[in-house]
């Protein structure tokens, strides 16, 4: 397979490139509630039609939610979105359609583009909060840890999630991300945190929000941003299907 079309959905964002032998287009990308609107599905096919060339193979959805055999369970960072959705079945295309978790495709895109087998946290911190870790050679924690991880007996998500974009967030929500961080660390042990999103490329690079997580470990540790954030999603979409077709 040489050429694929790529379509992220995410909660602030939805964003749309073509793959050809590994190379990403640009990235055409705009805000989620400006296209889907009224009809979701066919707002979402007309986008993802855009520019459509006859050459691509098959079709990716990354989408911000849990899938179970490609059906979408849900978004809950855009709730509109139709539940337990089989996106093969509701949109008129001629080719394989596949669809991922958008934080497990761009944490292996970080992996490719970080060109480092260290294990890592790759982690979004925008709309929603979210974290996969890649173990060296693939994810081996692949969950909604945004939501299964509670912290003062609330979900990391709704405490850290959206804050509007970045203009909210402060040294408060790092000193509740680092605890997010530490309940990461003991569900497997790395050093290194890789960030993406709004509010992470907002407040990360920031040294003193980095003092502020850095003090609750008793080790040293790395906070990144991923090396392409634009581009991450997709290189991992095209591992992906690599691995599936």
């Amino acid at each position: 397979m040489d050429s694929i079309r790529v379509v992220e959905i995410g909660g602030t964002h939805i964003r749309r490139a073509d793959i050809r032998n590994g190379e990403v287009s640009e990235v055409e990308r705009r805000r989620t509630a400006e296209v889907l609107v009224g009809n979701i599905l066919k707002s979402l096919e007309e986008f993802t039609r855009i520019s459509w060339n006859e050459d691509i193979e098959a079709l990716v959805f990354l989408v911000a939610g849990p899938i179970d055999e490609g059906e979408i369970i849900g978004m809950p960072n855009f709730p509109e979105f139709p539940q337990n959705t089989d996106l093969s079945k509701k949109l008129e295309f001629k080719v394989p359609i596949f669809v991922f978790n958008d934080m497990t495709a761009a944490t292996i895109g970080m992996a490719k583009l970080r060109r480092d087998s260290k294990p890592f946290w790759g982690l979004t911190w925008s709309t929603g909060l979210n974290a996969k870790f890649w173990n060296g050679q693939k994810i081996s924690i692949d969950k909604e840890l945004g939501h299964e991880i509670k912290i003062n007996n609330l979900e990391a998500e709704s405490l850290l999630g959206g804050r509007h974009l970045a203009g909210q967030a402060d040294g408060k929500d790092a000193a509740v991300l680092a605890q997010f961080l530490l309940k990461l660390d003991q569900m497997a042990a790395s050093n290194i945190f890789v960030f993406k999103g709004a509010i992470a490329e907002a407040l990360i690079p920031q040294e003193e929000i980095q003092q502020i997580i850095k003090k609750v470990f008793t080790k040293d540790i790395e906070l990144a941003l991923s090396p392409e954030p634009q581009k991450d999603s997709f290189v991992g979409a095209w591992e992906l299907v690599k691995k599936v077709s």
